[in-house]
């Protein structure tokens, strides 16, 4: 009589989502996070802290379809199933839904977010939050509250960039579109402090709130094709997703590095950027993606369906029965000391300063951005083929890594063959490369040729194995298949998946050693021939060596072997398929040699590549060995870059450009060039409504330009010349211009 009431609670924790206040997806937040932390010099174990508290706050900002919580209905808590609710208090929640950028109410002290004007004051909030989060661990000497702060305050840093006009072009419906940056020589990715205070506020820049044209979105806006009712950018299938992932990394670098300056104290700090990573801290990250994933809410896909809640946001991503597996295995231990750090700070989040604050900008992100490439990995379509149930489709997911960063699919349930047509994007990641960057090349495959004398006795029932290094060697071995036989001449498959998953190169290989086992009843194994081939070229050959491995001499290593220590511009990727579960999940096999599974691929950077990867079981015995069920994916690299930032010229002596407003009213500026040489081309930015670009001006030369002020054009005006500091003057500070109290 229980199956109703867990059947209907099911339905409501299957709707769960953060209401207005969406974020990216949790995937790209987690990536992002992770990947800045760890081009800032953090630890795997303090990058992964950093991505879990930044999670916390999606998790905390939707208590009330959550039976752990303690807000949700007795209806939804029944699926708890005897595990203890948590009782979280409403300051935790206020204050994890006023982390999301574009989180706005009307309540007082709070920034009207619809303007550029509000929008610094809420920078302004972050930015002086963050700093007292840091103060207090500084205080205290404690690391793990330092990444709780970084964490913490990266999710609305990260925010502004998916749910803001900010990386929009122009658009001629009023009150759509964004600023064009790129248009007018800012860069294609710059953050919000890459620019001029004077130049931002003077852009028609806004968030997802009341009193503009569009909100948030929702995952399906428009079919996700159009970002004409939604700003939302939050993963690979929006418009605009990659400009505003790009964005948000080089704003989560810039961050972490003002943080370190903010905390002031570079021996915590080091502490901080050295955490180890913990069974609690894996626990965690296996929470916030399995949570996330199996609630639709991971990287698209939309959320799950079952009977009677069907609806726009529906999609083939996620389960509820694994989404109420996934809630119970993160709540069976209670709070980590991860969350419990966080838990102690997320009240203060949700304070809004009552005094003007007028903090300065972070530096630009100009050297970041000119030394930093981007890896872009996409699936455009996967073949189950033998992967999934005897009933129903496979439900598909995979996890990659890029240059040994880790992270994760959704799940797409019940598609064999699934091509990401209509509102589904391809499976995508992106990973940041330093510039210039060199590198070992990564092992992509790896076998041996094992010929064993014809000689009595020559043969043998012992182990063996191929040894590359200290710490690894491999056993050689086939099922159903007598080995190493007098007269046996084989090619084994070495099963590298693990290493290969963690980063195994070819310079790792210092040695080539064939090693046997302790002497068996058969004695001795006479070894004729070795060759071993990686990434398909032969690094050892010796087809005449003869002799036996026995007793205390069971080991060949050749006389010589030549370490290739060179290196190059190739990227280590790995991709692995699998099927979802409700326990052990099965592995999909694309790769062409027994005993291996998962895909090695050395990408070169710069080069676009478009491949597919099919299961086989080359070089297997009678049986195939360990190969999983055969699967197949096409796979897409290639390398972004972006346009940096302009560096901020510094005023000149001498002869030299000088830039002055002479006239300003609510629709036209008119600037004059006043000085002894001629300017080149610079922006004129009028705060809150407009910009507009001018090619130049000779000296004594005027012009006028016309800013965009949309249907409201009351209040004040202050517009500026010159405001991305583009043009080296002989006067920085009379720029500006103002018009106050206009009334229309």
């Amino acid at each position: 009589m229980r199956r109703l009431p867990i059947l209907l609670a099911l339905v409501s924790i299957a709707c769960a989502a953060p209401p207005a206040a969406q974020a990216f997806d949790t995937q790209p937040h987690a990536d992002i996070t992770q990947d800045a932390l760890t081009a800032e010099g953090a630890s795997p174990g303090s990058a992964g802290i950093g991505a879990v508290t930044n999670w916390f706050v999606d998790y905390y900002t939707n208590p009330d379809k959550n039976p752990y919580s303690g807000h949700a209905n007795a209806l939804i808590g029944v699926t708890r199933l005897g595990i203890a609710r948590e009782s979280w208090p409403s300051s935790w929640v206020d204050a994890a839904r006023k982390l999301h950028f574009d989180a706005e109410s009307r309540a007082p002290g709070m920034p009207n977010l619809s303007s550029a004007l509000g929008i610094e004051r809420e920078w302004q909030r972050l930015m002086f939050l963050t700093r007292q989060r840091l103060a207090e661990a500084s205080q205290r000497g404690d690391p793990l509250l330092v990444l709780a702060a970084i964490g913490t305050s990266l999710h609305a840093v990260q925010d502004f960039y998916s749910h803001s006009s900010w990386v929009e072009d122009p658009s001629s419906e009023p009150g759509r579109g964004g600023p064009g940056l790129a248009a007018l020589g800012l860069g294609d990715a710059p953050t919000w402090f890459d620019v001029p205070r004077a130049a931002r506020l003077g852009m028609p820049v806004y968030t997802g709130v009341r009193g503009v044209p569009r909100g948030h979105g929702n995952w399906r806006s428009d079919h996700n094709t159009s970002l004409r009712n939604g700003l939302n950018k939050d993963w690979a299938g929006r418009p605009r997703y990659r400009q505003a992932y790009l964005a948000a990394y080089f704003a989560t670098r810039q961050w972490i590095r003002a943080a370190r300056t903010w905390l002031g104290n570079d021996a915590l700090w080091s502490r901080a950027m050295s955490m180890p990573v913990t069974g609690e801290l894996e626990h965690d990250l296996r929470g916030a993606e399995q949570i996330s994933a199996h609630s639709g809410h991971w990287m698209g896909g939309g959320e799950p369906c079952v009977p009677f809640s069907c609806g726009e946001r529906t999609g083939k991503a996620g389960s509820v029965i694994s989404l109420r597996n996934a809630l119970a295995d993160f709540h069976d231990r209670g709070p980590t000391r991860y969350r419990r750090a966080f838990n102690a700070t997320i009240p203060t989040w949700r304070t809004y300063p009552t005094e003007p604050l007028d903090l300065p900008d972070p530096p630009s992100t100009r050297p970041e951005q000119a030394s930093t490439r981007f890896v872009r990995l996409t699936i455009p379509r996967y073949e189950a083929i033998d992967l999934g149930d005897p009933v129903g489709g496979a439900d598909v997911y995979m996890r990659t890594r890029i240059r040994g960063q880790a992270s994760a699919s959704t799940v797409i349930n019940g598609e064999d063959d699934f091509s990401f047509g209509g509102d589904y994007a391809p499976f995508e990641w992106i990973r940041s490369v330093p510039a210039p960057y060199a590198a070992s090349t990564p092992v992509t495959s790896m076998t041996v040729r094992i010929e064993t004398g014809d000689r009595r006795f020559a043969g043998t029932d012992d182990d063996v194995y191929l040894r590359i290094n200290a710490r690894q060697r491999f056993s050689l071995d086939k099922r159903l298949y007598d080995d190493f036989e007098r007269g046996d001449d084989d090619t084994y498959s070495v099963p590298i998946d693990a290493a290969t998953r963690d980063g195994l190169t070819i310079g790792d290989i210092d040695r080539i050693a064939i090693e046997k086992s302790r002497d068996g009843a058969a004695g001795g194994w006479y070894l004729k021939g070795v060759t071993v081939t990686v990434n398909g070229r032969v690094i050892v050959s010796d087809r005449s060596i003869n002799r036996w491995l026995e007793d205390s001499r069971r080991t060949w290593t050749p006389s010589r072997i030549v370490r290739d220590h060179r290196t190059s511009d190739v990227v280590p990727v790995w991709l692995q398929i699998l099927d979802d579960d409700f326990g052990p999940n099965d592995t999909g096999d694309i790769n062409q040699y027994d005993r291996r599974t998962t895909a090695s691929i050395a990408y070169r950077l710069g080069t676009t590549v478009q491949a597919r990867v099919t299961g086989g079981h080359e070089l297997r015995g009678r049986l195939s060995m360990d190969n999983g069920d055969r699967a197949r994916v096409t796979y897409r690299l290639e390398t972004l870059r972006t346009s940096p930032p302009p560096a901020q010229v510094p005023p000149v002596t001498g002869p030299a450009p000088d830039l002055v407003i002479t006239n300003l009213d609510t629709r036209f500026a008119t600037v004059r060039n006043q000085g002894a040489t001629a300017a080149g081309p610079f922006t004129v930015a009028v705060a809150g409504f407009g910009s507009a670009r001018v090619a130049g001006l000779a000296p004594g030369a005027s012009a006028t330009v016309q800013f965009y002020a949309g249907a409201a054009c009351g209040g004040d005006y202050r517009a500026v010349a010159d405001a991305a500091q583009e043009v080296a003057e002989s006067d920085e500070a009379n720029n500006g211009r103002e018009l106050l109290g206009v009334v229309c």
